[in-house]
């Protein structure tokens, strides 16, 4: 079976998240254009995001491999630990599954799930684009409390992602100076 050119990882997808989900969808559908193979990774509160697809006409050429999500934002945190673990397994099924070349990581939540990303592609020689829409551990510390060590670590294992990433994709200057900073790198990287 031919690798995937590929992969992009989003948890919270379209037409839920429509900004990021639609930026993402857009992106897919593009490259699908281009005659790459392109798979997308997302879990979702809708029945079936399958369905929605093919009634808006979209997301052709591309492969989706999706999940319902158990939690919302509003969901007790040892729920939304579950689902995050359950999501987590399904991106290395679909990272084993693919065989993507490169790989687009833009999803919450943070950390693990780009960590694996990480992982599969030092494993398979393959680069990876990380796109963070915050700065983890430190926003959820700034809402729940987390344990010293456990921020510690947690700030380390993201810092040795970003510094393997080939590039590195941030929502503003700010955020931009602060994870480069944070994470001691001069990656190439970019504000949208």
């Amino acid at each position: 079976m031919r690798r995937y050119d590929i992969l992009i990882i989003n948890r919270s997808f379209w037409p839920i998240y429509p900004v990021v989900g639609e930026a993402l969808l857009s992106l897919a559908e593009k490259l699908a254009l281009n005659k790459k193979k392109v798979a997308v990774v997302a879990q979702n509160q809708l029945k079936n995001i399958k369905s929605n697809l093919n009634f808006s006409n979209r997301g052709i050429g591309v492969k989706f491999f999706t999940t319902w999500a158990f939690s919302v934002s509003s969901s007790n945190v040892v729920k939304r630990i579950l689902d995050s673990f359950f999501f987590m397994f399904l991106v290395l099924i679909v990272l084993i599954k693919t065989r993507p070349k490169k790989i687009y990581i833009s999803t919450d939540p943070p950390i693990l799930i780009p960590f694996i990303v990480l992982i599969y592609s030092k494993i398979s020689k393959t680069e990876y684009i990380y796109h963070l829409q915050d700065i983890h551990p430190e926003a959820t510390n700034t809402v729940l409390k987390i344990n010293s060590l456990l921020f510690n670590i947690l700030k380390k294992i993201d810092n040795i992602t970003i510094r393997h990433a080939s590039l590195l994709i941030t929502l503003n200057e700010q955020m931009k100076s602060e994870i480069i900073n944070r994470s001691n790198t001069i990656k190439k990287s970019m504000i949208i």
